[in-house]
């Protein structure tokens, strides 16, 4: 994995959610529209969930609002684009599909990472610590 993989693939992920389609920036674009869903960010899939507070207000027009938040971070809006996926997904199923799969890669890089961490720390130090190779080995005969 490059240095800058990881990083790249957590970079398009917020991109695409930022302009996903039908956000709506600020509660003056949502005049004059009807609500139809409210969902609370503590129910995404896969989300930290619970945390900060925030809903997804989903409007009749197919457009919606992550808020709650004076400036949602972008985990925030992850998070309310996965807990709003099961309405968001057939309005924008493209999108949707393209955000899941920048998190599905993103995911993959980041344990990628750390396995890759893991083993570089066990290499670092077998020279000093000549017993870490067989804790390690033990280990995994536990698990």
């Amino acid at each position: 994995m490059e240095p800058g993989e990881k990083w790249q693939a957590n970079a398009e992920k917020v991109a695409c959610a930022k302009h996903f389609p039908g956000l709506l920036h600020d509660w003056a674009d949502a005049r004059g529209k009807t609500i139809v869903s409210v969902i609370p960010l503590s129910s995404a899939e896969g989300g930290s969930g619970g945390g900060r507070p925030g809903q997804v207000i989903l409007f009749d027009d197919r457009t919606f609002l992550v808020t709650g938040l004076l400036d949602p971070e972008p985990a925030d809006l992850l998070n309310g684009l996965f807990a709003a996926g099961a309405q968001l997904e057939p309005w924008y199923p493209e999108a949707y599909a393209r955000l899941c799969a920048l998190r599905d890669t993103d995911e993959q890089l980041t344990r990628q990472a750390r396995l890759e961490k893991i083993l570089g720390a066990i290499r670092h130090n077998a020279k000093n610590l000549p017993e870490l190779k067989e804790a390690v080995a033990r280990l995994l005969k536990e698990i």
